[in-house]
C-alpha cells in the first residue's frame, strides 16, 4: 500500500473542500475591493472627516487634533457647565473617534483576507509531515540487535 500517496490525496481533497467553502463564506475579493476603495469616515463633534483607506493612523490623529485645537481656540469663553455637561479632553475625544482604526496595507490585507483560507491546509500538511517524521523515528533499525 502507498500510505504516503493516499494521505497526500486525502490532504488534496480536504484542502480543496476547505478553500472552496472558505472562499464562498468569506468572499475575499469583495472584502479586498471594499477595503481598498471606500474612504474611511471619522465623526468628531458632529463633523465627518473623510480619509483614503490607506491613510496612516498618525496623520488621522494629527488632523483631528488640529481640528479640535482650532475649534477650542475659536470658541467663545466657556460658560459655567453643569455636572452633566462635562466635556471630555480633546485628545480623549480624538482617540474615541479613531477607535481601533488601522490603515490597510497589502501584507496585512493579504493575511486578513487570504490567511484563513490558505493557512489551515498548509498547517495540516506541516502537522502530517511532523507526525510522519515522529513515526519514522520508531522504526526498527536493521543493524540493531533484537
Amino acid at each position: 500500500m502507498h500510505w504516503r500517496r493516499g494521505f497526500f490525496r486525502v490532504w488534496l481533497v480536504l484542502s480543496a473542500l476547505w478553500v472552496a467553502s472558505s472562499w464562498w463564506i468569506t468572499e475575499p475579493i469583495s472584502k479586498t475591493r471594499i477595503t481598498t476603495t471606500d474612504n474611511v469616515v471619522f465623526h468628531l463633534n458632529g463633523q465627518g472627516f473623510d480619509f483614503p483607506p490607506n491613510t496612516e493612523r498618525l496623520v488621522v490623529e494629527r488632523t483631528l487634533t488640529n481640528f479640535m485645537a482650532r475649534r477650542l481656540s475659536d470658541d467663545k469663553p466657556p460658560r459655567p457647565l453643569k455636572l452633566s455637561e462635562v466635556v471630555k479632553p480633546a485628545d480623549q475625544q480624538v482617540a474615541e473617534a479613531i477607535g481601533d482604526y488601522h490603515p490597510y496595507s497589502w501584507p496585512r490585507l493579504i493575511v486578513q483576507c487570504w490567511g484563513p483560507i490558505v493557512l489551515p491546509p498548509i498547517g495540516l500538511m506541516l502537522a502530517a509531515m511532523v507526525a510522519a517524521w515522529v513515526i519514522r523515528g520508531f522504526k526498527r533499525d536493521p543493524n540493531s540487535e533484537p
